[in-house]
Formats: C-alpha cells, sequence, structure tokens
C-alpha cells in the first residue's frame, strides 16, 4: 500500500472539504519538516484542533516562535477570510513568508489596485505579478506604460529588466535588438537568453562574432549540450595572434 498523503485518513481532523484553496498546510509535511511521522502526525493533530477551534492566538504565538506548521495554518485561515489587512500588518512587521502570501493572494484574485499600491510602496514582487496580470490579459501596451512611467525609485532597474521580458514575451524581438545594438547591456542579456533559450544556433554565433562574450559562452554551450563539443571548444579556443616581424636593419 503507498504512503498516505499528509493531512488526510485517521490523524485527520479538519474535514476533507475544508475550504482552503491554499496548500501550504499540506506541502509543509510533503518536504518533510518533522523528520519521523510520529512527530509529523501530532503536529497535524495539534494544528487541526487550533484551527476548528479558533485558537488564532495560539497559532500567532507558535508562528512567532519558528513553528512553520502553525505559520501556514494562520496563512490559511486569513486567505480563506480575504484578510489582507491582517497579512499586510505581518509583513510590514518584517515577516516576509506573509508577504508572499499577501502577494499571491492579490494576484489569485485579480486584485490590480492593490498590487498598484504596493507596488508603488517598493514591492518587486507586487510587480511583477500586476505586470503578470496585465500581459496575461493581452494588456501589453498597459504593462509597458507602467514600466515606463517609473513605478518607484528602488524598482527602476527590474522594471527595466521586466520590461524588455515583456517586449520578448509578445513577440517584439527587433525592439530589444536594436536596445542591444544600442548599446543597452540588459537588453543584450535578455536577447542572447530568448536565443539560447530557443536553440538559435546561428543568432548566437553572429552576436559573439560581433563581440558579445555571452553570446560567445552560450553559443558554446548549446553546441555542447548538442553533442557537438569539438565545435564548442573550437567556439572557445583563442584566436591565433599575428606574429609581427621586427624590421631588419
Amino acid at each position: 500500500m503507498g504512503a498516505e498523503e499528509p493531512g488526510t485518513g485517521a490523524g485527520r481532523v479538519r474535514p476533507p472539504d475544508d475550504p482552503s484553496r491554499w496548500s501550504y498546510y499540506g506541502a509543509a509535511h510533503r518536504y518533510d519538516v518533522h523528520g519521523d511521522p510520529a512527530a509529523e502526525r501530532a503536529c497535524r493533530e495539534r494544528t487541526d484542533r487550533l484551527v476548528l477551534g479558533g485558537c488564532e492566538e495560539e497559532l500567532r504565538a507558535l508562528a512567532g516562535a519558528g513553528d512553520r506548521c502553525a505559520f501556514i495554518a494562520l496563512v490559511e485561515l486569513l486567505v480563506d477570510a480575504d484578510r489582507t489587512a491582517d497579512l499586510r500588518e505581518m509583513a510590514e512587521a518584517g515577516d516576509d513568508r506573509a508577504r508572499t502570501a499577501l502577494i499571491e493572494l492579490l494576484a489569485d484574485r485579480g486584485r490590480e489596485g492593490e498590487l498598484r499600491a504596493e507596488a508603488e510602496r517598493g514591492d518587486g514582487a507586487a510587480l511583477y505579478a500586476l505586470v503578470g496580470l496585465m500581459t496575461g490579459g493581452g494588456r501589453i501596451g498597459e504593462a509597458l506604460e507602467l514600466l515606463d512611467g517609473g513605478v518607484h525609485p528602488g524598482l527602476d532597474r527590474p522594471a527595466r529588466a521586466l520590461r524588455l521580458e515583456v517586449l520578448l514575451g509578445a513577440g517584439r524581438e527587433e525592439e530589444v535588438r536594436r536596445l542591444a545594438d544600442a548599446g543597452d547591456r540588459t537588453a543584450a542579456r535578455a536577447l542572447v537568453d530568448r536565443l539560447a533559450d530557443r536553440g538559435d544556433i546561428e543568432g548566437l554565433a553572429e552576436r559573439a562574432r560581433a563581440g558579445d562574450d555571452r553570446a560567445l559562452w552560450r553559443w558554446a554551450e548549446l553546441l555542447s549540450s548538442s553533442g557537438r563539443v569539438e565545435e564548442a571548444a573550437a567556439v572557445l579556443r583563442p584566436a591565433p595572434t599575428r606574429a609581427t616581424r621586427t624590421p631588419s636593419g
């Protein structure tokens, strides 16, 4: 008989129709955070009882003391009740796990206004999530306008990189190529990585011959991974230098 899925079976206290759409609790056990089945079962039963009993303060105390499963159960409660203010309070107190949960919740619910507000406060994950919602809905122009507008001074660099991702994702590679050819190193890196990802050996070779070192290495990697090891070695071999003659007297 196969191993029982964590959170099910005789040790399960919470009902099987647990309304939580978030699998933090089960995920904690799948990663074997306890070390042995008995400890895992005891933790699961304790956490389930606290959740069913509405013992939020006790969960908070355990989570604050470093109990990962208590934190996960607490986040489930807050997410299911759509208590973004509580998640934000935890995040602003320095809990990065709560901030991650908050951004994922806002993205899952499509709450772009709140994501924008978080991005304007300097949250890079919120910016990525917001742009993802826009591009996922085909609103490429709106996403580019957002990224061009200077969301937050601390996000200028990731915004530039994200803008390139949006352009490439929309098939506007020539725009990225023009930026790269004009000396934009971030655009050059993004272009080379896109060429490598799609296996464009000739495209990488062209950029490498034009002096792009990253393209040279990605070209060699692609050749090697394709079984063309000797060609890869030749690509990386330094070009011979011409011997200079000393004028005779």
